[in-house]
């Protein structure tokens, strides 16, 4: 078997174990976040200087130390490649996820995924859309612009 089949076939069953935490529960525990991190060649086994590794993706995939990696958060940070991607277009693409690929997001969406008071700072920069007939959906593509140039911003 060539070596690219293998890695396709290793990307495979990987996606599917994915898939498969994502139907049972949405949450990925830390303790699976770390074998899935392993498998895709992270620095992250048991030792004291490898902890600070995986203690530093933690913080990233939960800032506020839930016990576990949503199943969206995690997928967006693995298939994301560390090429210096512009962060305007990084932020779209989160919102993006979280808004299930709908050019709006919810109050209720943010909610679900955010802390009280991270929904809240998120929804007070948001503009509510236009595209959409949806009450109460917010454009998430002006969240950056308020943050960047609140003085110009109504």
């Amino acid at each position: 078997m060539a070596a690219s089949e293998q890695t396709e076939r290793k990307d495979s069953y990987r996606y599917s174990y994915l898939w498969n935490m994502h139907k049972q529960c949405h949450h990925i525990p830390y303790n699976e976040v770390r074998v899935i991190l392993q498998s895709l060649g992270y620095p992250v086994e048991h030792g004291v200087q490898k902890d600070v590794e995986f203690d530093k993706i933690l913080r990233r995939l939960d800032p506020h130390n839930k016990g576990y990696v949503t199943y969206d958060i995690f997928v967006n940070f693995i298939s994301r490649e560390p090429s210096g991607e512009d962060p305007d277009k990084q932020l779209q693409e989160s919102f993006l996820l979280l808004a299930k690929g709908k050019d709006y997001i919810t109050s209720d969406e943010l909610l679900d995924v955010f802390p009280p008071d991270v929904a809240e700072y998120c929804i007070a920069r948001m503009e509510l859309s236009k595209n959409t007939a949806v009450e109460g959906a917010l454009d998430y593509s002006t969240f950056d612009i308020h943050i960047k140039h609140p003085k110009y911003t109504s």
